[in-house]
């Protein structure tokens, strides 16, 4: 599952929608995804069925073990125009 945050509905994402999202036996990973800077919050269930959290940043990939796929912020961020003072992904 992957959430986009806008200043709208940033809110709702982290608390309502994830409390959901987290009851479904099924979901093993849910991404957040920031619309402002490059930065994704991944989050995994793990053996203990413990949600887990893995910050990513500019550097680092998007392991997602569910898919076999580990995604690229350039894959992420391609044609996203952020602020002056983070990398551009072109």
């Amino acid at each position: 599952m992957v959430e986009v945050l806008s200043p709208s509905t940033g809110r709702t994402d982290r608390r309502e929608k994830m409390l959901a999202y987290r009851t479904r036996p099924d979901l093993r990973e849910y991404l957040l995804v920031a619309t402002d800077k490059p930065h994704v919050e991944l989050y995994r269930r793990d053996a203990q069925d413990e949600w887990q959290l893995t910050n990513i940043n500019l550097a680092d990939g998007i392991p997602l073990e569910s898919l076999g796929y580990d995604l690229s912020l350039n894959e992420t961020y391609e044609d996203v125009k952020l602020d002056a003072s983070f990398i551009q992904f072109n």
